[in-house]
């Protein structure tokens, strides 16, 4: 692959451009052979050396949450979902807000961050990740417990019950998975809620190990296990531009120009919190409406110094030699990167599944 942009759906360009997430090579290939499409979703590769972002046009959904690309295998409620996954041998996920304006600069992000993501693609990328919810029905377990009384109170010998199964469970699971998230729930018939990464030569062994544990529960649990899908919430990049907006208020709260050197940005935050001190506010009671305060003004603060950061790279330690540049120009050419980790709002299409 060259360093050109690869367009295999030109139709896309237009609007603004999502990027749902990135692969390498092979799976750039596979897309083409595939006309340029994940199912029947029509995607647009756009590269920069190795590396290979997935775009689409909004509105948009992610193309491996598409309820077309879904198909029911009966291993005790075992939700298999096709589509990128089976496509793509090696994804990296992007974030729901990872969202450019304009073709080149989702370039300029990969030119940017292609070693880190690269790196991902690296330790994520053939990963899999499942949603798994096991329940059982409250009002058998009670009978249950009510003919085989243990000591204690039903209640806690219940509850007890529960837990003692749910830590068997993740004893069995756990030389298995790369990774685990368990979703707090406070459905009494809920035993296990949880995300696993697996590794796809392991998904086979952890399906075996859950149907293993139904056997020996005589159907007294309905297990249902979702995916495989990318590792969506263990690994999501989230790459975009800057806010101008966000940008300007950031400034505004600090008091501080559009350009301006870290040093000045530093001494800018620590007078503002200074002066927020109840010895410097003249004895004021209203401490909710200082802390609301305190609390944008160190969200400003963070967002600037990561700016500043990735407009430095990474190239000069000394706050006084580093720029924080915020106008139009230099804010095009400085999209920013975090990895994401855990549940977010936008996680609802795959959590229902399960």
């Amino acid at each position: 692959m060259n360093n050109l942009t690869d367009n295999l759906t030109g139709g896309l360009l237009q609007n603004t451009l999502r990027v749902f997430g990135f692969t390498d090579d092979e799976g750039c290939m596979t897309l083409k052979k595939n006309g340029g499409k994940i199912g029947d979703q029509e995607v647009m590769v756009i590269s920069n050396g190795m590396l290979h972002a997935l775009v689409g046009q909004e509105p948009h959904n992610w193309p491996w949450n598409d309820t077309d690309h879904v198909k029911l295998q009966r291993l005790m409620h075992y939700h298999r979902i096709l589509g990128a996954v089976t496509a793509l041998g090696k994804i990296i996920p992007a974030s729901f807000d990872s969202v450019f304006q304009h073709q080149s600069s989702i370039v300029q992000a990969l030119a940017y961050h292609q070693r880190d993501i690269v790196d991902l693609l690296g330790k994520y990328g053939t990963s899999r990740q499942f949603s798994l919810v096991v329940r059982w029905d409250s009002a058998t377990m009670q009978q249950l417990m009510a003919r085989f009384p243990k000591n204690g109170a039903t209640a806690n010998a219940i509850e007890n019950e529960r837990r003692s199964l749910r830590d068997q469970m993740l004893l069995q699971l756990q030389r298995h998975l790369q990774d685990i998230i368990i979703l707090e729930n406070n459905d009494n018939d809920v035993v296990l809620q949880a995300i696993l990464l697996i590794e796809a030569h392991q998904e086979e062994r952890v399906v075996s190990i859950l149907q293993q544990m139904d056997k020996e529960c005589r159907g007294r649990l309905d297990m249902r296990l979702t995916g495989p899908l990318p590792a969506c919430n263990f690994a999501r990049v989230e790459v975009k531009l800057p806010d101008r907006q966000v940008v300007k208020q950031a400034c505004r709260d600090l008091g501080i120009g559009a350009v301006a050197r870290m040093t000045e940005v530093k001494n800018a935050y620590r007078a503002r919190v200074k002066n927020l001190h109840p010895d410097n506010s003249g004895g004021s009671t209203n401490n909710t409406g200082s802390n609301d305060v305190m609390v944008r003004l160190t969200q400003s603060y963070r967002y600037l110094t990561r700016l500043a950061a990735q407009q430095n790279n990474g190239h000069e330690n000394n706050p006084d030699k580093q720029w924080l540049r915020c106008d139009h120009q230099t804010l095009r050419q400085t999209p920013l990167m975090r990895i994401q980790r855990g549940v977010t709002r936008w996680d609802d299409a795959i959590l229902k599944r399960a």
